[in-house]
């Protein structure tokens, strides 16, 4: 066992041992939305419940190193998982989800996840951020004990979950719940439990109109009773067209209207990592003498993120969290998302789809291959592209976009 697993042990079993003086139990059950709801007192219960369902349909436009495809799906070990790597690639991808927001009174909320606990210390299935098996190492459900709560008056909503740090899930898991609770009709007087750890959190918070008032800051060691907690449905990896819509009109309602979208964005990464074009500055050459400019994302703030891709005609860069940036396009805008047969995870071509962009996905030669999972079918590596084959695919794509303008004009 090295140094950090032994730092990492002792600080669990000190946090456990404090935890046991003064604290609570830590839930070993759950319970489903449903139960709770059957059993809730009057007040209690469910305030909203809706279902949803869209379609990211056929034929989506793919090209690149189709012949890595059939090298990777042959590595998938099951036909599940066989099944849904093509269904990925060419569609339809249907989505279909129940909806809620949640009243629970006395209801508690612990770590920066969002871990909601009824007031019989059951786990709230659904509703939470954190789970008996996720292998977060700061899990608290893997205590023997959580923090005695502090309470908090008055309503108090759920607006954290698994990953909240990265910026995807962060907008898709976490953000788009406020879609719920203004449909519930409970945002404009509740105060939030959500993490402000990240500048590009407490800007979008800012810029949501949510003052510094109205903020719990969620966070590992946190563990709040409120007089009513207010929950609402967690969705990983699966953003609504109406959420889409509504974190689009929220986050750019400042901007004028009627500004030209005419930028052209090439997505740079300085920092090596996961996913890196390792030739993207030959890519750069290639594309600049179409006007494109090159933007490294993690340098710049929300605001000035969300002002370049509402301006955009067209946006090219790799698969990753900068791409959530889509859903600030305005329709017709052409996206090429850039990943590997690893990787055709259709999140960012969701997004394209709920506003109405012209998305395409080029497969690039993945090399500094890191991992594979051959029961899901998903693996990650970083990208070597040929700039001439991209800057080709992109005149066209441009061309096509102008014969539908003229011709919707």
């Amino acid at each position: 066992m090295g140094l950090s697993q032994w730092k990492r042990k002792a600080v669990w079993s000190a946090r456990s041992l404090i935890n046991r003086c003064g604290g609570v139990a830590v839930p070993r059950e759950a319970v489903s939305i449903d139960d709770w709801n059957a059993s809730a007192a009057s007040g209690n219960g469910l305030l909203l419940r809706t279902h949803s369902s869209w379609k990211l349909p056929p034929g989506r436009s793919v090209a690149g190193n189709l012949a890595a495809v059939e090298v990777v799906a042959a590595a998938i070990d099951n036909q599940v998982g066989q099944a849904r790597y093509r269904q990925y690639l060419d569609g339809p991808v249907e989505r279909r989800c129940d909806t809620f927001v949640l009243a629970v009174d006395s209801g508690r909320v612990a770590h920066s996840n969002g871990l909601v606990v009824t007031p019989d210390n059951q786990v709230l299935a659904g509703g939470t951020g954190i789970s008996f098996s996720c292998p977060h190492p700061t899990n608290p459900l893997r205590l023997t004990h959580l923090p005695r709560p502090r309470r908090v008056d008055g309503e108090l909503a759920v607006l954290a979950c698994f990953a909240g740090e990265n910026y995807y899930h962060w907008f898709v898991s976490n953000l788009a719940r406020l879609w719920l609770y203004e449909q519930a009709g409970v945002a404009d007087n509740a105060r939030f439990y959500v993490p402000i750890d990240k500048p590009f959190q407490r800007e979008s918070l800012r810029l949501l109109g949510i003052p510094a008032e109205r903020i719990v800051p969620a966070q590992p060691q946190a563990h709040f009773q409120a007089d009513r907690l207010l929950v609402s449905s967690l969705r990983d990896q699966q953003l609504s067209p109406d959420a889409c819509e509504f974190l689009h009109r929220r986050l750019t309602e400042h901007l004028p209207a009627d500004r030209p979208a005419n930028a052209r964005l090439l997505i740079m990464r300085s920092r090596r990592g996961r996913r890196t074009i390792v030739n993207q500055d030959k890519l750069l050459r290639a594309l600049t003498p179409l006007g494109f400019e090159p933007v490294w994302l993690e340098r710049l703030p929300l605001a000035k993120q969300i002002d370049l891709f509402h301006t955009a005609e067209c946006v090219v860069g790799p698969h990753g969290a900068g791409l959530t940036n889509l859903m600030f396009c305005r329709p017709g805008a052409v996206a090429v998302e850039i990943s590997t047969p690893l990787r055709v995870l259709p999140c960012f071509a969701e997004i394209a789809h709920h506003r109405r962009l012209q998305h395409h996905l080029e497969l690039a030669t993945p090399v500094n291959r890191r991992h594979f999972d051959p029961v899901e079918g998903v693996g990650d590596s970083d990208l070597v592209v040929d700039p001439a084959t991209i800057r080709n695919r992109v005149e066209q794509l441009l061309a096509d976009r102008e014969i539908h303008r003229r011709l919707a004009a």
